[in-house]
């Protein structure tokens, strides 16, 4: 009986392949620059994207990145949201990822109020450190992908010459 109770678990627990649901240790860095006379700024933002599957692989994965503060969603600019991708994430790996955008004051202003980051410290000083930005602040959209078994996977790889 305890055997068919831990192997419907187990075949349970493999079967539910969940795809990375949110951004890992997500940072960024917004840059400050001056061009025609104007304020321009650059952000980068860095993350990763985990796999706790052990037997399944995420391929071609993308997804929004947005920011939100109490719940609102920052209204929609150059930095929110942002489009990350990963061409693969294959089991119990994490994936770094990240993608720079670019705006100017308008864009910029929702993100720095909602990390409470003075805007004139970031144009006096040119860069922001690197800030860590808190889940509750950041969530994945329009999350898309396609799911393979590593064993197919591999599989085709042992059929190939080099």
């Amino acid at each position: 009986m305890k055997r068919s109770i831990a192997f419907l678990s187990l075949a349970l627990v493999a079967g539910c392949a969940r795809a990375p649901e949110k951004l890992e240790s997500p940072r960024l860095v917004i840059h400050a620059s001056i061009r025609d006379n104007s304020v321009h700024f650059t952000m980068n933002l860095v993350g990763g994207l985990r796999n706790e599957n052990s037997d399944r692989a995420f391929l071609d994965y993308s997804a929004d990145a947005v920011f939100s503060e109490k719940g609102k969603r920052l209204p929609d600019s150059a930095f929110n949201p942002v489009r990350i991708s990963a061409p693969a994430i294959f089991p119990f790996e994490t994936v770094p990822v990240s993608v720079i955008a670019s705006g100017g004051e308008k864009d910029v202003r929702p993100l720095l109020d909602m990390l409470e980051i003075d805007y004139d410290e970031v144009v006096k000083s040119g860069v922001t450190e690197e800030i860590y930005v808190p889940d509750e602040n950041i969530e994945l959209e329009r999350v898309g992908f396609r799911r393979e078994s590593i064993h197919s996977i591999l599989k085709g790889k042992a059929h190939e010459k080099n």
